[in-house]
């Protein structure tokens, strides 16, 4: 197995923890764990590039960032709105998810080395910890924070690489 390879296996294990850990109501145990799936997440790309990208290894990566950074961060959210005076509100984080797999499908076939189409789905393992660390997990700004990620993450915006 080559490095990034391995390092994107540890990125799909932390986006697994983080759920484990919102299953059990530890959410700052779980934003750490999202916050580490992004760590993991820069260093296999990081790591891909000094070496041969595989398109194995551009599949691998999705799959695992659909896991750290659309299923973790949509069960978050959910565990918020489902605490709301509006618990049907739990049916929106599912956009999330389909978002993101939408994102990850389009970087997938498209050719991004110079500019991301869309917001990186990646980003919403920063969004949400910060959300959690700063106290702003009301259910509007959850709300807001799944339609503005969700718009963005299939957007045609474009966003120059580093």
């Amino acid at each position: 197995m080559k490095k990034a390879d391995f390092l994107t296996m540890l990125n799909a294990l932390s986006g697994f923890l983080s759920i484990y850990h919102i299953l059990l109501t530890n959410y700052s145990a779980a934003c750490i764990f999202m916050l580490l799936s992004v760590v993991l997440d820069y260093m296999d790309g990081f790591v891909a590039k000094k070496g041969k990208p595989t398109a194995f290894g551009k599949e691998l990566d999705s799959l695992s960032d659909i896991i750290s950074f659309g299923v973790a961060p949509a069960l978050f959210c959910i565990v918020f709105l489902v605490e709301s005076e509006y618990p049907l509100l739990s049916l929106l984080p599912g956009l999330l998810i389909l978002a993101g797999i939408y994102r990850l499908a389009r970087y997938n076939v498209t050719d991004q080395s110079k500019k991301f189409i869309g917001m990186p789905i990646t980003m919403n393992g920063l969004i949400v910890p910060f959300l959690h660390f700063t106290h702003m997990t009301n259910y509007l700004i959850i709300f807001v924070y799944i339609i503005l990620s969700s718009c963005l993450m299939v957007s045609r915006i474009r966003i120059k690489r580093r």
